[in-house]
């Protein structure tokens, strides 16, 4: 009785022991899922605060969204610290007629949020109007439990 029966145990505990780490793994992968949703959905909500402040030219909205060590690159190339963003905003030297952005798409690392899109809005910088569509990339971090925009880079997109 000792080992055939050691034998029969381990063959019938195999597919139970098999089931359940499946469920396990499935449910992490669902958490996970649920838990990156949800980073989206609170980053989108951010941006979104962001695109209104910028139209309306909110300094104290965008003070609070952008990180004290923003990187700004518009299409231009030109690079821009938070402080030069914020006082260009300030004094009209950059003016949003229209935002438009959309086809969002995000990678999530822990706390780090790398957000991709499109954006076809009407910015007027130092006298000249912008009006070609973009692709952006927007990198957001999490800090003292509010997201912040580290980031920016907005490239033209071809014609094609």
């Amino acid at each position: 009785m000792g080992k055939s029966f050691i034998s029969l145990r381990g063959l019938l505990l195999f597919p139970v022991l098999s089931t359940t780490f499946l469920w396990m793994a499935k449910a992490q992968v669902a958490s996970t899922s649920s838990f990156t949703a949800e980073i989206e959905k609170e980053v989108t909500k951010v941006e979104e605060e962001r695109d209104e402040a910028l139209q309306k030219r909110d300094i104290a909205v965008l003070d609070r969204i952008y990180s004290d060590e923003l990187v700004f690159v518009n299409t231009r190339g030109q690079v821009f610290t938070k402080a030069q963003r914020l006082a260009d905003i300030g004094s009209g030297k950059v003016e949003y007629f229209s935002y438009k952005q959309g086809e969002y798409g995000f990678h999530v690392y822990g706390n780090t949020v790398v957000m991709t899109g499109r954006t076809s809005s009407v910015v007027k910088f130092q006298g000249r109007v912008n009006q070609i569509p973009r692709q952006f990339t927007n990198i957001y971090i999490k800090q003292g439990g509010q997201w912040k925009l580290v980031a920016h880079q907005a490239t033209p997109i071809a014609e094609q």
